[in-house]
C-alpha cells in the first residue's frame, strides 16, 4: 500500500474518533441519555431528593394553557335549562278512548292505530266517529255501509288479505262476509303472522284509555325564548326570513 493511502485512511480514522467524541458530549446532555428535564429546582433541593421522592404526578390545575386536558376541564360542561325541564314537567295531558290493536296471547299492543289506519270498508280511522267503548265508531263516508271501525293491518301498498284471498275491500263492511260471487267466506280472516309470531287471529281491537299531549299545548308550553328564536325549527317556521335570506348556512 501506497503512503498515500496510508495517510488518506490514518486522516479518515482520526475524523471518525473526533466526530464520535463529539456525539457522545452531545448526548450527554439530551433528554435521552436518563437525565430529567423539567422546571428548574429550587434552592437546597439536590438530584439525591429528587430520586428519594418517587414518580412525579401532574397536578391538573397546574397543566399548560394550551395542553388538551387543561381545555377538557376549562370547559363548561353544558346543563338543561332549568325552566326547560320545568315546562316539560308541567306540560298538560289529558285523557282520550283510542283504538289500540293488542295480542291476547302476548298482551302487548302489536301494530299503532292511527288515524291514517285503514278499515275493512276501505276508508280511514279519521273518516270514522271517535273511538267510544260505550258507542261503535260509524264511518262518515257517503254512502258507506260499516257499523264500526276494523283494523287491517297495512304499510305502504301493502294491504292484509283474507284467507279466501281477496282483498278486505272486497268484504261486505257491515257482515265483513266475502262479497265476491262464488266466495264462501263468511268473515274476514288472515292467515298472516305478526312480529310476534302469534297469528292475526289471536290479535284483538280494544278501546284503550290513553295520555296524550295536543300540539296546542305542547307549544303554549314554549318558553319566549324559544318562540322568539322560531323555536326548535327556525329555518322551517320562519318562512320570511328565509325567503330574505337571514337564516342562510352558518
Amino acid at each position: 500500500m501506497s503512503a498515500a493511502k496510508m495517510n488518506a485512511l490514518t486522516n479518515l480514522k482520526t475524523r471518525r474518533q473526533q466526530a464520535a467524541a463529539l456525539g457522545a458530549s452531545e448526548s450527554g446532555a439530551s433528554p435521552g441519555s436518563g437525565t430529567e428535564v423539567g422546571p428548574t429546582a429550587s434552592a437546597g433541593v439536590t438530584s439525591s431528593d429528587t430520586k428519594a421522592s418517587g414518580p412525579s404526578r401532574l397536578d391538573p390545575s397546574s397543566a399548560p394553557t394550551g395542553a388538551p386536558g387543561a381545555a377538557a376541564a376549562a370547559a363548561p360542561q353544558p346543563s338543561p335549562a332549568p325552566a326547560a325541564q320545568a315546562a316539560a314537567a308541567a306540560l298538560p295531558t289529558r285523557q282520550v278512548e283510542a283504538f289500540a290493536w293488542v295480542c291476547g296471547t302476548c298482551q302487548r299492543e302489536c301494530v299503532p292505530v292511527r288515524s291514517e289506519s285503514r278499515c275493512l270498508c276501505g276508508h280511514r280511522l279519521r273518516e270514522h266517529d271517535p273511538a267510544s267503548s260505550t258507542t261503535s265508531s260509524r264511518c262518515k263516508a257517503a254512502k258507506c255501509s260499516c257499523r264500526g271501525f276494523f283494523f287491517i293491518v297495512a304499510e305502504g301498498a301493502w294491504v292484509l288479505r283474507c284467507r279466501c284471498k281477496h282483498k278486505h275491500v272486497e268484504h261486505d263492511a257491515a257482515t265483513r262476509a266475502c262479497a265476491k260471487g262464488g266466495c264462501s267466506c263468511r268473515g274476514f280472516d288472515s292467515p298472516w303472522v305478526c312480529n310476534c309470531d302469534h297469528p292475526w287471529s289471536d290479535h284483538r281491537q280494544l278501546v284503550q284509555v290513553k295520555e296524550v299531549v295536543s300540539v296546542r299545548d305542547m307549544m303554549g308550553a314554549m318558553t319566549l325564548a324559544e318562540v322568539g328564536g322560531g323555536g326548535p325549527a327556525r329555518e322551517v317556521n320562519d318562512y320570511s326570513a328565509l325567503k330574505r335570506g337571514d337564516l342562510g348556512m352558518q
